[in-house]
């Protein structure tokens, strides 16, 4: 899957940048480029497919998606930052430029997320591909033809790397115009986040999924620098953004925070605390790097630092495995209690389960809790 290869690579170059004096990084980082770039990349109608078996044959009829494609640029962009080297920058405008001519929406803004090989958007069942003609969902599980949170996210975060290394107009316009659309039509005054809205980006009901404020809040800062929105805008939205998660998300009896529960806004279901109760391991990692941010930017520390104090605990003894290394997809105590018998345990990794998120959020912290730029060397 082209997100799992992207984040994987982007992982190995953000690890390459905060550990310089290990150059092994630097060697997986080549190999994923070569992949994406030889395997992954359609040499005939330009973009990168979305999923390919282990013989590198498309799968999926060949289609391609926005997701993968925003992972594609941020990893390129950081491999890029890693080696000076020109190549990974030409692989990331070439998916701006692939992205920008195919999925964006002139009429209402934003992006489709979904495209045949030849990229013509697929706006609903009658656009599949004949082989996909049975299918009622679009690789991210939800409606065809809807525009979702998860996509912009993560294109806002894409744009503002790329943007940092090619200071591009059109890139800037593109960077710009999704920051607003993630702020006022994805995000509600009250810090909510829809996770779909129509093709007009009329917000759609349904669940609201609580990593994405979190994820969102903490790439405002940032995005707002390079687009020319107001920054300290940009910083109450996040804070707004947590608080609304704290509120909706925090489990006090378990700690950490769970998926889901009812819609943004308005709460048609008039309070009722409904849920998905497991804990997610990516939703408590985006919940502790918008935590600690927040708490270091108050005069001094309160409620903000003693529940990241407290979510860190619950990542140590929930999701670390300390017997044989990495993180759990959920929760220990979210097991059902036939996976919690000796020898038994859930799996640690699938398609969508990389190791991404905790990279992440470690160097984030660890650069925060040291007063150290983005991007500046940890050791």
């Amino acid at each position: 899957m082209l997100e799992f290869q992207a984040r994987q690579t982007r992982t190995a170059a953000r690890l390459g940048i905060a550990l310089p004096d290990d150059r092994g990084w630097r060697d997986v980082v080549d190999h994923g480029l070569r992949y994406l770039s030889e395997v992954m990349r359609d040499p005939t109608d330009g973009g990168w497919f979305g999923l390919v078996d282990r013989s590198g044959r498309p799968l999926l009829a060949a289609t391609k998606h926005a997701h993968g494609t925003a992972y594609l640029i941020s990893c390129a962009v950081e491999a890029h930052v890693l080696s000076g080297d020109q190549a990974p920058l030409d692989i990331a405008r070439e998916a701006f430029e692939w992205l920008d001519a195919t999925l964006h929406d002139s009429a209402h803004g934003g992006y489709h997320g979904w495209a045949t090989r030849d990229g013509r958007v697929i706006r609903g069942e009658a656009d599949l591909p004949a082989e996909l003609a049975a299918r009622n969902c679009e690789p991210l599980g939800h409606g065809i033809g809807l525009k979702d949170a998860n996509v912009h996210s993560d294109l806002l975060e894409a744009f503002t790397l790329l943007l940092g290394v090619w200071p591009d107009e059109r890139l800037k316009a593109r960077l710009a115009e999704t920051y607003d659309i993630v702020t006022t039509r994805f995000t509600t005054s009250g810090g909510a986040v829809h996770y779909l809205v129509g093709p007009d980006l009329t917000p759609v009901p349904g669940l609201e999924r609580y990593g994405y404020p979190f994820q969102t809040g903490f790439r405002l800062d940032a995005a707002a620098r390079l687009a020319g929105r107001p920054v300290a805008e940009a910083q109450n939205m996040a804070r707004t953004m947590l608080d609304h998660g704290i509120e909706w998300a925090w489990d006090e009896k378990r700690g950490g925070f769970v998926e889901a529960g009812p819609a943004a806004e308005p709460r048609s279901l008039a309070g009722a605390r409904l849920t998905l109760h497991n804990r997610p391991w990516w939703v408590q990692t985006e919940a502790a790097k918008l935590l600690l941010l927040v708490a270091l930017a108050e005069p001094s520390l309160g409620s903000h630092h003693a529940l990241f104090e407290h979510l860190v605990t619950v990542m140590e003894t929930e999701f670390v495995d300390r017997r044989r290394g990495g993180w759990e997809m959920t929760a220990r105590s979210d097991w059902p209690l036939s996976m919690r018998l000796p020898g038994r345990g859930m799996p640690k990794g699938d398609v969508w389960k990389d190791a991404s998120h905790e990279a992440d959020m470690y160097l984030a912290t660890i650069r925060m809790l040291r007063g150290l730029p983005t991007g500046a060397p940890i050791d």
